[in-house]
């Protein structure tokens, strides 16, 4: 058997190990699929009951809101609540058809179907509420109610406007015989209530009994009597609709009872199956964990059985094939090599370690031959070092040329920084290095053509600016001459001024006599505006008055009217009206003072006003002469102004003149002192000229004769522009 395994090598080995650690994760793997399969099973089924009973919750959460906002819509009647109710009536039908698609939905199918029909049945319900509720309409804007308001509204207006004030007892009664029809048609609104049908009928009985007594002709009794009959029409029809909206409401309201108990039914089925699936789930997990770990255990038993038999087979000669390796790499070369006739892959590495050990040998035997050969090779070295001293001669001549060209170029610049600008290489340099001579040549070639051109502009300049000063000393001496003349001329002219002054003053004097005389008719004139506008604002404080007094000889007819209302109410009352009638009795004897007396300051008022209204003509009529005599005196001093005006007009210009030569004759001086100063500027100037040639001709060119080409070339220049 020993031998029998140990001719199996080391790859076979550890593959029949590995087979078996593969059955072993097999049977293992093996286990946990059908394991898991079960556990995958439970586990979905308890998630698709708990996806159904969170749908379900979802659901019975929708009606319930839904149910909420249903008994908005019957009694806010808002279209925010409609449209609230309308969108989640959808979202409502739409979790529903999600639950029915949700997987296991068909166990519940009975269920489903009846909640699929109650909401259905909702939305039905939904849309004749919503019917109902446009018919009827709201806020006055449309539907029955704007029908309703609007007849009520046109017998309101002719009971206040078109009835006789003979019938005016009648017309109040009318009037609150309408106003209490719409209080009924409110509380009906709001409560729904028959018996106010009874109290609303009531009423309108009143408002046809004051139509039949009313003295107007048949025509006008027979349209009032037609628009209470319009009214009664639309309020039965509003009635009607209103009682029906209420039901529709109602019902709207009452299906969600219906819904409730079916959506309750089903949340208890669902949270009945998904405990059981829990159970299932639990046991399947139990179950698969048994076998799994059952297949594990015996797995580890026969892999560790056979790492066992493995080890003894491969640890043992692998060990003395170690020590042999040792002693190799120590350098012994003597050592036995174990295991070398195994046919395994520890036989093959013993063989091997067994050709390293002659490779060794072999070694040693070619060190001893090396020794032999290095005596040899010590010619050869002296060869090299001879090669190498000829390599630094070259290049120590290279460095020789090297430092000719750098001595050559540091001459050339130093002439060059010495101002010698005609400094020129002449001295062959290796082809590598001309570049670097003609670059310095045309260098220096460029810098003394910049200076001679800056010898000859700097020479220009200095002829330039001794021709400007002696034209800014001419200039200053004409500009003196000027100035003495123009000094004279402005004496002159302010003698003139002084002249026309004295003459200005006395126009200036009379013009103001004259503006006073008309000042003084002006402010009569403005006096007798003022008493024209006086009496105007007095006229119209009249009539408002007389105004004011019929608004209250009008409240005063108003106030008489109610009171008689209020008598006759007082009247109907019986006993428990009489203090309410003495006190209507006064109020309509003060009424009829208040008219007495308005009608008194009426005429009053009236003569007041025909006195002011002759007393203002009188005053338009002073204030008419008072204003030719105004427009006379404006003549006048409009005349005294023209002389007056001429007068200081002339003064001004003269004052003008006079000031002109004033200015010229400052600016002339000024014109002078700068004539002085540019001559002094242009002496400066060129003194700074004369430095300038000294710092430019301390560089040299190629001789002398080309500063003076430069000379004559810039004389020409000025010649020709002088000329020119």
């Amino acid at each position: 058997m020993q031998l029998s395994a140990s001719n199996l090598s080391i790859s076979a080995r550890i593959t029949l190990l590995s087979c078996i650690f593969i059955s072993g994760l097999l049977v293992v793997g093996g286990a946990y699929v059908v394991g898991r399969d079960r556990v995958a099973a439970a586990f979905d089924e308890a998630q698709g009951f708990a996806a159904i009973g969170r749908q379900a919750q979802r659901v019975a959460i929708d009606q319930t809101s839904l149910k909420s906002i249903s008994r908005d819509l019957r009694f806010r009647r808002d279209d925010a609540d409609a449209e609230r109710f309308s969108t989640e009536l959808a979202g409502l039908r739409k979790s529903v058809q999600t639950l029915s698609a949700l997987p296991y939905a068909e166990r519940y199918a009975k269920d489903l179907a009846s909640t699929e029909a109650e909401v259905a049945s909702i939305a039905s319900d939904f849309k004749a509420v919503q019917d109902l509720k446009a018919r009827i309409g709201g806020d006055g804007q449309d539907g029955l109610v704007k029908d309703l308001a609007d007849a009520s509204s046109r017998l309101t207006n002719k009971a206040r406007n078109d009835i006789a004030d003979e019938d005016a007892p009648l017309a109040e009664r009318m009037l609150q015989g309408l106003a209490t029809m719409r209080a009924t048609e409110a509380e009906f609104r709001r409560t729904t209530d028959v018996s106010q049908l009874g109290g609303w009928e009531v009423a309108k009985g009143r408002v046809e009994r004051a139509i039949g007594k009313l003295h107007a002709d048949e025509a006008a009794k027979a349209a009032l009597e037609a628009d209470i009959a319009a009214i009664g029409t639309r309020f039965a029809a509003w009635s009607d609709a209103e009682a029906d909206f209420v039901r529709a409401a109602e019902k709207l309201t009452g299906a969600f009872d219906v819904i409730a108990p079916v959506l309750t039914s089903l949340e208890e089925n669902v949270a009945a199956d998904s405990l059981r699936a829990a159970e299932r789930l639990g046991a399947a997990q139990a179950l698969t964990q048994q076998i799994i770990l059952a297949t594990i255990l015996a797995a580890l038993g026969v892999g560790l059985v056979a790492s066992l038999v493995v080890a003894r087979t491969t640890s043992r000669p692998l060990s003395g094939l170690r020590d042999a390796m040792l002693d190799l790499a120590s350098g012994s070369t003597v050592g036995e090599i174990p295991a070398r006739h195994r046919q395994d892959e520890i036989g093959q590495m013993a063989r091997a370690v067994l050709t390293f050990q002659q490779a060794a040998i072999d070694r040693e035997r070619l060190e001893r031959e090396a020794v032999a050969q290095r005596e040899l090779s010590e010619a050869d070295r002296r060869r090299a070092d001879a090669e190498r001293q000829s390599a630094e001669a070259e290049r120590a001549a290279l460095a020789d040329e090297q430092s000719r060209i750098v001595e050559t170029l540091a001459g050339a610049l130093r002439r060059l920084a010495a101002g010698d600008l005609a400094v020129h290489i002449a001295d062959a340099f290796p082809p590598e290095y001309d570049a670097l001579k003609h670059d310095f040549n045309e260098a220096a070639a460029q810098m003394r053509r910049a200076i001679q051109e800056v010898l000859g502009a700097v020479e220009a300049i200095r002829i330039g600016v001794a021709e400007a000063a002696r034209a800014s000393d001419d200039m200053a001496r004409r500009t003196e001459t000027q100035a003495a003349s123009l000094d004279d001329t402005g004496q002159s002219a302010r003698e003139l001024a002084a002249s026309v002054k004295s003459s200005s003053s006395s126009s200036m004097a009379a013009a103001n006599e004259a503006r006073q005389a008309m000042s003084v008719a002006e402010r009569g004139g403005a006096i007798v505006v003022d008493a024209v506008d006086a009496m105007g604002r007095i006229e119209t404080a009249s009539n408002r008055i007389s105004e004011i007094s019929s608004v209250i000889d009008g409240l005063a007819f108003q106030t008489n009217l109610l009171a008689l209302n209020a008598a006759v109410e007082a009247a109907r009352a019986g006993e428990a009206g009489k203090g309410f009638a003495v006190v209507a009795s006064e109020v309509r004897t003060l009424a009829q003072r208040a008219g007495e007396a308005s009608r008194d300051i009426g005429g009053l008022i009236d003569a007041t006003a025909a006195e002011i209204k002759q007393g203002a003509s009188l005053v338009r009529s002073t204030g008419e002469a008072l204003a030719q005599i105004v427009q006379a005196a404006r003549k006048v001093a409009g005349d005294v102004d023209a002389i007056s005006g001429a007068a200081g007009e002339q003064m001004r210009q003269l004052t003008v003149m006079s000031e002109a030569f004033a200015d010229m004759d400052h600016v002339t001086q000024q014109d002078a002192a700068f004539a002085e100063q540019s001559a002094t500027s242009a002496q400066s100037l060129a003194e700074q000229v004369d430095r300038l040639a000294e710092l430019v001709a301390v560089f040299r060119t190629h001789d002398e004769a080309d500063r003076r080409v430069a000379r004559e070339q810039a004389h020409s220049g000025l010649r020709l522009r002088a000329a020119g």
